[in-house]
């Protein structure tokens, strides 16, 4: 199993806040265009970095690309305390290694 990383600890707060924004409004924000907003967002800001994002174990993670081709996983934030138990509003994956 890879190492996960936690991002509170490696990201500048500024950018944490804005990730973690966009992360939750395309997981969990009741709005259809909210949701797709947020997800060209992260495309946009995060293309070739952010391989995939996921809830696991009422935790937001990513996997990471990292340049050397290696990844790894990383801790994003806890699910927030009104979804847990709950289904998942909009299940949430990049993945461009499809791509």
């Amino acid at each position: 199993m890879k190492e996960v990383i936690n991002l509170q600890e490696r990201l500048k707060p500024q950018t944490l806040c804005l990730l973690e924004v966009l992360v939750l409004a395309a997981l969990f924000d009741p709005s259809e265009r909210m949701r797709e907003t947020a997800i060209k967002q992260i495309t946009e800001r995060y293309e070739k970095i952010i391989n995939k994002v996921f809830v696991g174990d009422c935790q937001v993670m990513l996997e990471i690309q990292f340049k050397n081709g290696n990844s790894q996983f990383g801790y994003l934030c806890d699910v927030p305390k009104e979804y847990l138990g709950e289904p998942i509003p909009h299940p949430f994956i990049i993945d461009y290694q499809d791509n």
